[in-house]
């Protein structure tokens, strides 16, 4: 919500992107585990890109993934949102 001038409105945004939570088991060398990952897809719901296995913490992707959609990151950025999150 947002005052100006004494008048409230409601900002509406239309994002034509979306980043999501994804789960895969992992199999290397007979050892499995669940890694989780982080998807970028436009508003068909068409993959424009994918970082596989970024942790095996559910929650710290679920986080970055919330914080992704909810700031309305830019797909320009992904790349370094990702590799910030991994160092």
């Amino acid at each position: 919500m947002f005052r100006m001038k004494n008048k409230e409105m409601t900002l509406s945004v239309i994002w034509p992107y979306r980043y999501a939570l994804v789960e895969e088991t992992i199999e290397t060398e007979g050892f499995s585990y669940v890694g989780y990952g982080i998807l970028l897809v436009d508003k068909e719901s068409s993959c424009l890109k994918f970082h596989s296995d970024i942790s095996s913490d559910r929650e710290a992707v679920e986080s970055l993934v919330h914080r992704c959609n909810a700031l309305f990151l830019d797909p320009i950025h992904f790349e370094n949102v990702v590799e910030d999150f991994l160092i």
